[in-house]
């Protein structure tokens, strides 16, 4: 990839300097458009990373939330999804929380007894940035998923 970034410098300088006339200019244009491409198609891949970044912040501090409450299906717990998603500017309605694997109380309730444990999985879709405003479709969504998991704080009597 970089011998392929530096033959098209140098290709693109040559065809600056180049005095043949309009077509040497003609394959600059293309070279410069072609390394903006490659330029936006960088900083997209970085976009990814940087929110499985904050996907992650997201699930570590939901984690620490749920185990203070000893509970997955709280207001304050909704409060708190509700704010973290502000802080880090992920989209609720794109975002999936999965309690799946919490080791309840009893069937059909949301508390956690002291020392069980609590797991989350966080499913984000995010979409292809830098290639305007077009929805391009399915093929653009790209799903992160995040996985964690604590132990309950909470005594229940």
């Amino acid at each position: 990839m970089r011998r392929t970034v530096k033959t098209l410098c140098r290709r693109a300088g040559t065809a600056a300097k180049n005095k043949k006339g309009t077509a040497s200019y003609l394959e600059a244009a293309i070279i410069v458009i072609i390394l903006i491409l490659l330029v936006a198609f960088f900083i997209n891949i970085f976009s990814f990373f940087a929110t499985y970044e904050q996907l992650e912040y997201f699930g570590e501090q939901l984690i620490i939330a749920a185990s203070a409450y000893g509970m997955t299906g709280d207001t304050r717990l909704n409060d708190r999804k509700a704010e973290l998603c502000a802080e880090l500017g992920l989209d609720p309605d794109k975002l999936t929380i999965d309690w799946s694997g919490t080791k309840y109380m009893q069937s059909g309730s949301s508390k956690v007894q002291l020392g069980d444990q609590i797991k989350v999985t966080l499913i984000y879709q995010a979409k292809i940035l830098g290639w305007g405003n077009e929805d391009l479709g399915t093929a653009s969504d790209i799903t992160l998923t995040s996985a964690h998991s604590g132990l309950s704080e909470k005594y229940w009597k």
